[in-house]
């Protein structure tokens, strides 16, 4: 968010004494004017107010205060105050200082009202006009939130490949570059690219940590604190990266490739369990919870990935009934672990004082999972599913996508 920009302030020159001044240079055969005196106003501004009683008043202010009204009226959440003010602010002055600061607060009002198209409108802007300033720095960040926001994720690694030679940019800055970039990346289902920002942002903070000096450093080369939101979120993403990979796995026949998928699976299970561990000891309350969520969630996912086994095509009834209770013995004990991990979650929101969207998530998953595990229900309807080689539950792959070995079978 920016402060009020230095004013500019409109100029008044006076002639001191001009008139006079002529008249003795008349008389005394060209003497000089003397030193121009020069004074400075701030423009005045006069606002039309509606009062409680309805009634409408001319009000005079000047600029700065103007601009220091729609920002008190943007810092207490009141956007549609705040957007009004800053466009009186914008019709009052061509000075680009509060044109520019003007039109990225009044994006940043429009990004609390959720109206992100119009936001990354005005972010565009600064970062066409004004792509060396300050401001054209965070606007690159914004508009990737914005493109974020409404799904263009394709057109977010573009605008982090810009930034990225930018030499102003602290190690926060970098950190949320590689980790937006990576999200984009991730979005887009390019898992390696995305791993490969991820470990980007993690390193860029490890070498700032070892040549970080509080004495003598400047402040921008100061690492990010392990438990602030961008290292958190960008090993809860690392994780998303191995988790995607490993639902993507799928057991299919013969048995020597089943024996290859399980090593490939177990590998990437273990991968992104450790990324969402490490996101949970980092103590942040938002995105500890969540990767603990997704602990959870990951050995379910295991659980129904095995269950949902390619099936021999020569089974019978009788060996396909006897096959189902065998195979459910045998991975058990995974969604007993996932109900575990759902109940530690919720112990551990409490101790980070967290109740918002994973909470419920989680308190959601550890219902059901107890219900499933008790009542059998919907055990009947998955065992025709997966005999049909359809996956019954899935929370990453796509609904559109086959999976491994399908094609081959139709």
């Amino acid at each position: 968010m920016h402060a009020a920009p230095t004013p500019t302030t409109a100029r008044l020159h006076l002639r001191a004494l001009g008139a006079l001044a002529l008249a003795v240079t008349a008389a005394c055969g060209g003497a000089q004017l003397g030193p121009t005196v020069e004074y400075e106003f701030e423009p005045q501004i006069f606002r039309s107010v509606v009062d409680e009683t309805g009634t409408r008043t001319l009000v005079e202010t000047d600029l700065p205060s103007l601009f220091a009204e729609a920002t008190d009226y943007l810092n207490a959440d009141s956007y549609e105050d705040a957007i009004r003010l800053y466009a009186e602010v914008l019709e009052a002055t061509d000075d680009p200082e509060y044109v520019r600061a003007a039109r990225y607060n009044s994006a940043l009002a429009l990004e609390g009202l959720g109206r992100w198209r119009e936001a990354g409108e005005l972010y565009r802007d600064i970062v066409v006009s004004s792509p060396e300033t300050t401001d054209g720095r965070d606007a690159h960040f914004r508009l990737a939130e914005c493109f974020a926001q409404v799904g263009q994720h394709d057109a977010v690694p573009p605008l982090m490949e810009r930034l990225q030679g930018r030499i102003d940019l602290s190690v926060t800055d970098k950190v949320e570059l590689h980790l937006r970039w990576g999200v984009a990346l991730l979005e887009q289902r390019e898992f390696a690219g995305a791993a490969a920002q991820f470990d980007e942002a993690l390193a860029e903070n490890r070498r700032a940590a070892l040549r970080y000096d509080p004495e003598s450093s400047p402040r921008s080369e100061q690492p990010v604190e392990q438990s602030d939101a961008l290292v958190a979120q960008t090993l809860f993403e690392l994780g998303e990266v191995y988790h995607g990979l490993f639902s993507e796995v799928r057991f299919v026949l013969p048995e020597e490739r089943l024996t290859q998928d399980l090593v490939a699976k177990s590998r990437l299970f273990e991968q992104a369990q450790e990324a969402y561990l490490e996101a949970v000891r980092t103590g942040n309350p938002y995105w500890a919870v969540a990767a603990g969520y997704k602990v959870g969630e990951l050995f379910e996912d295991y659980y129904y990935d095995v269950l949902a086994t390619e099936v021999p095509s020569d089974f019978n009834d009788i060996e396909l009934e006897v096959y189902f209770e065998e195979l459910r013995a045998f991975v058990a004990p995974a969604m007993v672990r996932a109900e575990a991990i759902y109940q530690h979650n919720l112990a551990m929101a409490f101790r980070l004082g967290y109740d918002g969207e994973w909470v419920d998530a989680t308190l959601a998953s550890l219902e059901r999972v107890h219900q499933y595990m008790a009542t059998h229900e919907g055990w009947e309807e998955e065992h025709q599913l997966i005999v049909e080689r359809r996956h019954p539950h899935s929370a990453y792959y796509a609904e559109h996508e086959q999976p491994r070995g399908a094609a081959a079978s139709n």
